[in-house]
């Protein structure tokens, strides 16, 4: 029987419009036909979520974005109970996460990644994918063109 391809949703939990959030939406494009971004905050911090969906919508990435609030600060329920009503018969869920450069930043990283990553695996049939973004205090290299100009220069 010939392969054929099914119907999947990627799910992004962001809470920043950031270089880590553009990085993890880029990759979930390539990874389904739908990518939903979820930012899950306070009932409480509305100052806060409403500034979050300004600048969700001055960046304008084409992506939808689901907000869910939790009274107790939790990313795992209101993920878990969003997951539980979509109708795609395949999810992935991409969490996003910083790797530091030094092992011993390493040990002072957040683990929220984990946590969810854990309790996504127990509770659903969605398929979990961590995606580590290195994070190094070096430069950027120089362009090829910029570095030729400054060569010239001396």
């Amino acid at each position: 029987m010939p392969l054929r391809p099914r119907r999947s949703l990627v799910v992004v939990p962001v809470h920043a419009v950031s270089r880590l959030t553009r990085d993890a939406l880029s990759a979930a494009l390539s990874l389904g036909d739908r990518v939903v971004a979820v930012n899950v905050t306070h009932p409480e911090d509305e100052a806060q979520a409403r500034a979050f969906v300004e600048d969700w919508e001055r960046w304008a990435p084409e992506v939808e974005l689901v907000q869910l609030f939790d009274a107790h600060r939790r990313l795992d329920v209101p993920l878990l109970t969003y997951l539980a009503r979509v109708p795609e018969p395949r999810v992935f869920v991409l969490i996003a996460e910083v790797e530091p450069e030094h092992a011993w930043q390493r040990m002072l990283q957040n683990q929220r990644g984990a946590v969810l990553a854990r309790a996504l695996r127990r509770r659903t049939d969605a398929v979990v994918c961590r995606m580590r973004f290195r994070v190094s205090g070096r430069p950027a290299p120089a362009e090829p063109s910029a570095a030729r100009a400054g060569a010239g220069q001396r």
